[in-house]
């Protein structure tokens, strides 16, 4: 694999945890700098475009309304990677608490979501040079994000974003046992 590609990589899950955090002023140009790097990546860029389309043609009052009645207001669609993985049990805190550690560990502010927040995740595999913490944020990243998938209606825009990540995230960086054990 060449430095390049793994740069371009980390840049677009960089840009995923902007565009996965609620909407701000920057949002229509992550999306546009998102777009063009995913022209490496034919089939996820196909699914990005669908998204893409909508938050550039879309004042940003209309993507904020998207998000909150989404991911903010829908339990099953929530960002919140620790809930689909472990409910109200006990192991969501210690998934929080994890991920919180490594957070700190790799100097990463957090924002006013939980821990879990799938752009707390993305920044963690996008800033981390330790790839048991990659595997381990990863791994559960891509099993919360199936549960959101599921449950999320596939006209919303944002499917194909999150369709978009999937993709990226099971082929490209290709988490593939479960972690287990103290990080």
């Amino acid at each position: 694999m060449m430095v390049a590609d793994v740069t371009v990589k980390n840049e677009i899950l960089g840009l995923f945890a902007q565009l996965l955090s609620y909407p701000g002023e920057s949002y229509k140009s992550s999306c546009a700098q998102l777009q063009n790097y995913l022209s490496d990546y034919p089939e996820e860029k196909q699914h990005f475009d669908k998204f893409a389309d909508f938050i550039l043609d879309s004042k940003l009052s209309k993507i904020e309304e998207l998000y909150t009645v989404s991911f903010d207001m829908n339990p099953s669609t929530c960002f919140e990677i620790g809930w689909h993985l472990y409910g109200e049990a006990y192991q969501r805190g210690e998934f929080l608490v994890k991920v919180r550690v490594l957070l700190r560990k790799d100097n990463i502010k957090e924002s006013v979501e939980l821990p879990d927040h799938i752009s707390h995740c993305l920044l963690v595999l996008y800033l981390s040079k330790n790839e048991k913490d990659k595997n381990f944020v990863g791994y559960s990243t891509c099993k919360g994000l199936d549960k959101i998938l599921e449950s999320l209606d596939k006209e919303n825009p944002y499917y194909h974003a999150l369709i978009t990540l999937s993709n990226i995230l099971t082929k490209q960086f290709k988490f593939s046992e479960e972690p287990h054990g103290q990080l």
